[in-house]
């Protein structure tokens, strides 16, 4: 007997395999031996991801390149912080990057930019904001959403993350090959 084969869609569970590459074509983050699952037409992936996305069966490759505005947004100065040195442990240095969680158990990510007597500058952008990337992906399974799943998936979607943070397909966590983390 032969399995069924379905295509993505709305409502159905993909698993992916994916790579993805900042601007300079460095790899920043892939997904693990068993592939990263997402429930198909509920924000969970970027929207040019779904896009390109839709249609393709188990099997099938695609590589999109996104925009800064259809991938992690423009870099903003406004997202650059000064804070006390004095919150910071004496070592810290330009490129060190930290992390914090908000109210809601989301972690944010804060690379430094400069450290002065007065100020430390922190970078509070999405670690690829004003990149264009790039995406391999290759579809590892297409099956139907259960009811559960079709649930906890429309209840994440009634609340989106708050920026800066992104889709589940590249948390930030993952996104940062360099320097030290806290």
């Amino acid at each position: 007997m032969v399995a069924e084969e379905f295509q993505i869609g709305p409502g159905m569970v993909v698993t992916l395999s994916y790579r993805a590459f900042d601007e300079e074509g460095e790899l920043v983050a892939a997904s693990d031996d068993d592939g990263f699952e997402s429930v198909f037409g509920f924000g969970q992936l970027l929207p040019r991801l779904e896009q390109a996305l839709d249609g393709l069966m188990p099997g099938d490759e695609r590589t999109v390149e996104l925009e800064p505005a259809d991938a992690y947004g423009e870099w903003h100065q406004g997202a650059v912080l000064e804070i006390d040195p004095s919150e910071f442990p004496a070592e810290t240095a330009p490129g060190d990057e930290f992390e914090a969680e908000n109210p809601d158990g989301v972690v944010l990510l804060f690379k430094v930019l400069d450290v002065t007597p007065d100020a430390v500058l922190l970078d509070t952008n999405h670690p690829l904001a004003g990149q264009r990337v790039r995406f391999a992906l290759q579809v590892r399974a297409v099956r139907p959403a259960s009811e559960e799943e079709l649930q906890v998936a429309a209840e994440h979607a009634l609340t989106p993350p708050d920026p800066p943070t992104s889709p589940d397909l590249v948390a930030p966590g993952r996104l940062l090959p360099h320097g030290r983390r806290r």
